[in-house]
């Protein structure tokens, strides 16, 4: 402790008035700044100032000196302290779990584009499960592994206006032609990251699997035709309303299915405009 008091005290044997503490301080805030704060604040700081300055005294000014040092500026080293003293008191670490980030808070789970970007991943989900089922369908005698495997996330996480809008008159060949997703990693191991792409391909040339080629030359926007008219056995749009207000309640149903029945009107105008931009 008397080691760590001398330490403080040597800061004091500069010729200049100015101490080292002071000369570091100085650079933190500029004068311009400090004035600002201390203009709009004083009625409320002046008692703390006075007796911060005093104990700022006590510890770094020389004991045979009872008064204050006039070229210690004590107001600017108050608002220092007091400023430390906030960024000290926030709480760190991970946020209770009911508790949403303040970053998170612009956009809630009922805006449009979030729900557009919900059913923009559930179409292509929609898409690549009924091509991989129906390929087990033709395919039940065998012991076959699944058509296509996941994607990369990037192809469809897409927030641009063009974007969208190219995204949903994608071919779903095109669109699952991207690279694998590396979350299969153990296949990646075995196997190429355009293993899709000489899939479909293949298929294509040997043109076997007709019905699945039929589908693969839709775009997301036609199978979203499909859904949405409840045309595509074991993907119903009306079971999945039935689905999404059990699991996030009426009012999230209500404003997904408005979005769902609108999503071509809406995306064709994002389209226009973005083409209109250009």
């Amino acid at each position: 402790m008397e080691n760590n008091f001398e330490e403080l005290q040597s800061f004091n044997d500069s010729d200049s008035h100015e101490t080292n503490i002071m000369k570091t301080f100085h650079n933190l805030f500029d004068d311009e700044q400090f004035c600002s704060f201390y203009n709009n604040n004083s009625s409320t700081i002046e008692i703390e100032e006075e007796n911060f300055a005093k104990n700022f005294n006590n510890v770094f000014c020389s004991k045979e000196n009872n008064t204050l040092d006039d070229d210690i500026n004590y107001k600017k080293l108050y608002y220092i302290e007091k400023t430390k003293s906030k960024i000290l008191k926030r709480k760190r670490g991970r946020l209770p779990k009911n508790k949403t980030p303040s970053y998170k808070l612009k956009h809630s789970r009922l805006s449009k584009d979030d729900i557009i970007q919900k059913i923009i991943k559930n179409l292509k989900n929609i898409a690549f499960n009924y091509i991989n089922k129906l390929y087990e369908k033709n395919n039940k005698d065998k012991k076959s592994e699944p058509l296509l495997r996941s994607i990369d996330s990037k192809e469809f996480n897409v927030f641009s206006n063009q974007k969208i809008y190219e995204l949903f008159h994608k071919k779903l060949s095109d669109l699952f032609s991207a690279d694998i997703s590396k979350r299969n990693s153990n296949f990646l191991s075995k196997h190429s990251k355009d293993y899709n792409k000489v899939v479909i391909e293949t298929l294509i040339k040997e043109n076997k699997e007709k019905n699945i080629i039929r589908i693969l030359n839709l775009t997301l926007r036609d199978i979203y035709e499909h859904y949405i008219n409840n045309e595509i056995p074991e993907f119903n749009f009306e079971n999945d309303l039935i689905k999404i207000e059990k699991k996030e309640g009426k009012e999230y149903k209500d404003r997904y299915e408005e979005i769902m029945l609108e999503l071509e009107d809406i995306i064709n105008k994002k389209g226009k405009k973005s083409n209109f931009a250009k």
